[in-house]
Parts: structure tokens; C-alpha cells; sequence
């Protein structure tokens, strides 16, 4: 079935869906050979945990021949964009069908059923839903939960922002209300791939983590079988720009992440602090210095236990000051002897230049 030359992946994956099957017989005949399933954990086993080993291990199975013979890969190394639209309009059709089949097109939770109530009444024109005359005497009584408090005398509004709800509305004018979740994480699969081409164009095996684990992720099908706004935020981030001018980058260039780490520290109370640290550079080729890129960057701290950044020390690559200050920086160092016989960019070890090929003189 593999061919001989580059059959690794499809050996490993074969070999994963084996190791699977052989776990969930083991653990069938302990839970049901030795305890009978006479437990909740058994229950559990059976009706949740084996159908979905199972079900990946057969796709395994599946994909084996493909990873085998390298047809998932271009001749560039990478993906081919037919195949990973293909995968992603799965993953939204797959939580369509779950939606449907599952959850039997009815919202489960109250978070739910506000957005979809809310999305009812911005279908009709309304920004609330007045409440029925037979029913004001009662309104304090019935008011429900999740519900704003603002002119509930008179109408029953979300306290949740709307644009969920109206983005769900405009799904359900044009007859297809349980086509908005999937078509949001449509949108937010397409955007996250985009940027996971830009951070790293030249990855492919990080290209295929990103792509493993956002498909695999069980957090992301289920809010999209929902109407929770998470999907939304998936889809759509407005504070990009905002994020970027923050850290001094400009969000039409790609960047690098050049460090990323954690770090334990003693703070100035003496508590340990759970940091994380990383370093973004970006280059922009349009504007030089020297004859080399602009560059700039950051490096950011962030505290994990607070979740918040602790500071950022920054080069702002958008500064035209920082272009201009850096350019008579370079011009001055060209008028130095060092400059004269090293170059400009002379490193740490000035021998070193001797041995430079004579066309970087």
C-alpha cells in the first residue's frame, strides 16, 4: 500500500491507529471483561471515549497512504491550498452536521438561547423586544437572566454586545440561521492560516502542527456548533491593528518570532512570578538604512499569573525619528576609519573581515 521510498509518515500513522485499536480492546476487556461495566466511568467508556478512538483511529488509517506518498505536499514543500480549503470547509461541515443531528438545531444553554433571542428580534427591525401587554404586570417576576436591566419596563433586551446576535441575524434573513457558526469559523481558519503562512513561510512542519492542532481541536467544533460568540471572536479580532501599533510593528508586514521562553523569577515582594518571554523582529524592505532593511521589533514580558503584559521594550519600525536617527548612526559610522577598511557592518571581531570574500568590501 506505501510505497517504498518516503512510507515514514504513513508507517507512524498506521502504527498510531494500531497502538489505539490495541488500547481500546485492553481497556474494553478490563472495563467489561473483569468490572462488567458496572460503573459511570464504563458508561462513559462505551458511549463516548471508544466510538471517537475508534472513529480517529480509522481516519489514521485513512490518511496513511496520502502522508506516504507525499500528495498532501507540493513541490515546494508546502500545502496545497485546494486541499487545506478542502479541510476546512470539512471542519465546518462537520460541525454543521453535529449541530443538526446532535443538538437537533435547539440551543442547550441560556448564553444561547439570549444571542439567539436577540438575533430573533434584530431579524425584525427591532433593537428590542417589547413585552407583551398581557405580560407587564409580571415583567419583574418572569424577567430572565442575562437580560439588561435598561427599559425592561417596557422591553426585554441581551445584556450581551450585539454583534453576535446580528451577525446571526443577518444569517437568519437569508433563511441559513444555522449556517453562522460554521461560516465564522470558516472565516477564522482562513485568517488563522494566513497568518500562520506569514509566521512561517518556510516551516512546513510548523505549518502542519498549526493545521493539526486547530482541526483537532474539540473546543473549537463545539463552539461552533453553538451560538456562542467565541466563534465570532475567532473569526474576527479588532484590536490587530491596536496590538500591533502597541508593539511597534506594522500589521501589512510579516514578522519572526526570534525568542520565546518562560522564566521563574522572585518579584519585589519576594513571591516567584510565572513569566513569558519573547522577542519580535520585523523587517521592512522598502525602506533602507544604510542599504540594509529597516528593522524593528520588541521584546515582550508578560506575566502569566495576572494574564497581562508586564511591559515591552520596543524599536518602532513605523518611526520615520527612529529611521532618520539610525541613518546618521550608520552614516557616521562609515566616515570612521573602522568604517573605511571594515565596512559599516563590521562585527565584534575585526580580523574576521579579513576573511571576508573581497566583494563585501
Amino acid at each position: 500500500m506505501w510505497r517504498r521510498q518516503g512510507r515514514g509518515p504513513g508507517m507512524m500513522f498506521a502504527a498510531t491507529a494500531l497502538v489505539i485499536l490495541l488500547w481500546v480492546g485492553a481497556a474494553w476487556t478490563v472495563q467489561f471483561g473483569f468490572h462488567k461495566g458496572a460503573s459511570i466511568g464504563g458508561l462513559l467508556f462505551r458511549t463516548q471515549d471508544m466510538p471517537a478512538l475508534i472513529f480517529g483511529a480509522t481516519m489514521l488509517l485513512l490518511c496513511a497512504p496520502f502522508a506516504s506518498n507525499g500528495s498532501l505536499l507540493d513541490r515546494r514543500g508546502g500545502l496545497h491550498p485546494a486541499q487545506v480549503t478542502g479541510m476546512f470547509v470539512l471542519f465546518a461541515l462537520v460541525a454543521w452536521l453535529l449541530y443538526r443531528l446532535v443538538f437537533h438545531s435547539h440551543p442547550l444553554s441560556r448564553d444561547e438561547e439570549v444571542a439567539e433571542f436577540a438575533a430573533a428580534y434584530f431579524r425584525e427591525g427591532l433593537l428590542a423586544r417589547p413585552i407583551p401587554p398581557e405580560w407587564a404586570p409580571y415583567r419583574r417576576a418572569i424577567m430572565p437572566e442575562f437580560f439588561s436591566p435598561f427599559g425592561a419596563d417596557h422591553f426585554w433586551a441581551s445584556a450581551y454586545l450585539p454583534v453576535n446576535s446580528a451577525i446571526r441575524a443577518v444569517f437568519r434573513w437569508l433563511g441559513a440561521a444555522s449556517l453562522a457558526g460554521p461560516a465564522l469559523v470558516l472565516t477564522g481558519l482562513v485568517a488563522l492560516w494566513r497568518v500562520a503562512l506569514r509566521l512561517f513561510p518556510n516551516e512546513k512542519d510548523a505549518l502542519l502542527v498549526v493545521l493539526v492542532m486547530t482541526l483537532g481541536s474539540a473546543q473549537l467544533l463545539f463552539t461552533t456548533m453553538t451560538a456562542y460568540a467565541m466563534t465570532a471572536h475567532f473569526a474576527k479580532s479588532k484590536h490587530g491593528p491596536a496590538d500591533a501599533s502597541f508593539l511597534g510593528l506594522d500589521p501589512a508586514l510579516p514578522f519572526e518570532v526570534h525568542t520565546a521562553r518562560f522564566a521563574m523569577r522572585a518579584g519585589s515582594d519576594g513571591r516567584m512570578q510565572s513569566q513569558a518571554i519573547f522577542g519580535l523582529l520585523q523587517r521592512d524592505q522598502s525602506r533602507k538604512v544604510g542599504g540594509d532593511p529597516f528593522e524593528g521589533g520588541c521584546t515582550v514580558i508578560a506575566d502569566l499569573a495576572r494574564k497581562e503584559v508586564s511591559f515591552v521594550i520596543r524599536k518602532n519600525v513605523t518611526s520615520e525619528s527612529r529611521r532618520e536617527r539610525q541613518r546618521t548612526y550608520a552614516a557616521a559610522a562609515a566616515a570612521t576609519a573602522g568604517g573605511t577598511y571594515f565596512g559599516v557592518h563590521a562585527h565584534a571581531e575585526p580580523f574576521a573581515a579579513l576573511h571576508k570574500p573581497a566583494g563585501d568590501f
